[in-house]
């Protein structure tokens, strides 16, 4: 009798790189915290999506919102009706594909091993491009706007906002130098000449202070907007780490060993109000540094996946698997902290997130060991 394969998904392997305690917590099924409005949302949204029963929609978006502090699920609700109605219209406007399924669950154990790898893909189907030529197609729907689109927004603010810090230190720097020349002619002076300047002095003192305030909170500004930035990048790079693991699997269940076109379906909608605020924002853009770079698409981006970049990866996936076993195994894991634990589904449990917030000390590695489950508890099935 073959051995039961060890089964990792993308998600496992998401978890484990960021922190090897919380695919830990993931893989043997410890209980979760509350889970946010967003996570509410995009797991309702997700699974809603898949059908198109109207009375079956319904069941499924109720049984996600009770999830929800009660104050939160008429929100939660009608942010999942409007995503859902973005994703009808996807479905109306996009091309033929043959074979099309949703919520796809695929297995591939690699040959000669017993590693398994996992893939639920929203939707997967053969596609055919301007030539007739057929491809794999791989969608993967996502609550929001693609953060490609809000990465492009992003930085355009970051560019204004440098702009002011710039014009504001430039403030700052003239006050300061007067209030030091204003200090070397003080030291010449006596009498009611030198009262005079010592007026003028304690009023530019007044208005460097202010400076200084109005550029640190520019700083500020411009620190958070910076921070925004690379967050939207990162969680670009993390959906398309995503399509290329589900396209890596996909490949070999289906024996199709040409390139495939991944896409990435955003399910936010866009008001009026949300445009013209970015159509300002490009106007005054453009005013001060030329015109932006060229818009990204709000709701999708899409690529291609080449084998020979598979196997690549495919490799160094291989590679984690023996520690992460091991782990899963042994009950034993280091936790590595940092403000990803604030999105980690563990955090109100983990006492490596208890301890790190209690003394916030600079190191960033709390070595722990997990205790065993309490019988009960099963290991995670992916």
């Amino acid at each position: 009798m073959s051995k039961k394969p060890f089964s990792v998904s993308e998600s496992d392997f998401a978890a484990w790189l960021v922190c090897h305690l919380r695919y830990l917590y993931r893989s043997i099924g410890t209980k979760k915290s509350q889970p946010s409005l967003g996570k509410v949302v995009g797991d309702g949204t997700h699974e809603a999506a898949a059908v198109e029963d109207a009375t079956v929609r319904e069941a499924i978006i109720e049984k996600h919102v009770e999830r929800l502090p009660e104050e939160q699920r008429a929100e939660a609700k009608q942010l999942m009706v409007s995503q859902l109605e973005v994703a009808d219209k996807h479905d109306e406007v996009e091309e033929p594909v043959v074979n099309q399924e949703k919520e796809k669950l695929e297995r591939w154990r690699v040959p000669g091993t017993d590693r398994e790898f996992v893939i639920k893909s929203d939707k997967i189907g053969w596609a055919k491009d301007d030539l007739g030529r057929q491809n794999l197609q791989i969608v993967d729907m996502k609550s929001g706007l693609n953060p490609a689109w809000l990465a492009w927004k992003s930085k355009m603010e970051v560019s204004i906002a440098r702009m002011i810090l710039v014009r504001l230190e430039k403030n700052r720097d003239a006050v300061a130098d007067r209030v030091s020349n204003l200090e070397a002619e003080l030291a010449k002076l006596e009498g009611s000449a030198r009262a005079a300047v010592e007026k003028k002095l304690t009023y530019q003192r007044e208005v460097l202070v202010k400076e200084k305030a109005k550029t640190e909170e520019q700083l500020i500004v411009v620190k958070k907007l910076a921070g925004k930035v690379k967050r939207h990048i990162r969680k670009f790079e993390r959906v398309r780490t995503q399509l290329f693991f589900f396209a890596m699997v996909a490949e070999q269940t289906r024996d199709y060993h040409e390139a495939s076109q991944l896409v990435a379906q955003f399910l936010g909608k866009l008001s009026q109000e949300e445009r013209g605020a970015v159509e300002t924002l490009k106007a005054e853009y453009r005013k001060h540094f030329g015109n932006p770079d060229r818009e990204p698409d709000s709701n999708r981006f899409e690529f291609w996946y080449k084998p020979e970049f598979g196997a690549e990866a495919l490799q160094r996936y291989l590679e984690q698997i023996p520690a992460m076993e091991e782990a899963r195994t042994t009950r034993d894991a280091e936790a590595t902290t940092g403000y990803h634990c604030f999105d980690c589904d563990y955090r109100d449990t983990c006492p490596a997130f208890q301890a790190w917030q209690g003394s916030r000390n600079g190191s960033n590695i709390v070595p722990l060991t997990v205790i065993k489950p309490v019988a009960g508890d099963k290991e995670k099935t992916a």
